[in-house]
């Protein structure tokens, strides 16, 4: 099958599929930059949206539910680069939906399982990157954890890294240092 492309012939990428036959990755646009776009059968090759003034940005995986993580990059986003996701037609900076106060930025978002749960590489404040596991989360309005998913909670996410000893504010995110050998 010709996957198509967004317009140039170069870096037309497919990365990962899901048993929809959906597929994700990044393919060079008209503009020459590298976009982040879902194939299927019915619509082709679509790019997906670019976060703020962001011009860059790659898929790297897709779930179940259609669900794609990925990267945008290329703006004015003082760590250069963001984790999203896709969902329902709408890309967010899933920075934005991390649980009170972390010290972890989200910079990529490499895979996502039929849970909703994410995994990429993330920077702490001093520079080290690490990897996190953001776990989805249902929140009420005020911002309060709620125990299940009803109309008036939304999709947030706690994350969990592997760097220092401490629990930080927002529910489930476990910070562990490795040990030393």
């Amino acid at each position: 099958i010709n996957l198509g492309n967004l317009g140039a012939n170069a870096w037309n990428t497919p990365i990962t599929l899901n048993n929809h036959t959906q597929i994700v990755g990044f393919a060079n646009n008209t503009s020459g930059n590298s976009q982040a776009f879902l194939w299927t059968k019915a619509k082709g090759m679509q790019g997906l949206p670019y976060i703020g003034d962001d011009d860059a940005g790659a898929a790297y995986d897709i779930n179940e539910e259609g669900q794609i993580v990925g990267i945008s990059n290329g703006g004015t986003e003082p760590n250069g680069s963001r984790a999203f996701i896709y969902q329902n037609g709408t890309m967010t900076d899933l920075n934005k939906l991390v649980i009170g106060d972390s010290p972890l930025y989200l910079l990529i978002a490499q895979g996502i399982n039929d849970s909703g749960e994410i995994v990429g590489t993330a920077i702490e404040p001093d520079g080290q990157q690490v990897g996190f596991l953001a776990v989805p989360a249902s929140v009420t309005p005020n911002g309060a954890s709620a125990s299940n998913t009803s109309p008036e909670t939304s999709s947030s996410f706690a994350a969990r890294s592997g760097s220092s000893p401490q629990l930080t504010g927002f529910p489930r995110l476990l910070q562990e240092k490795p040990q030393p050998k």
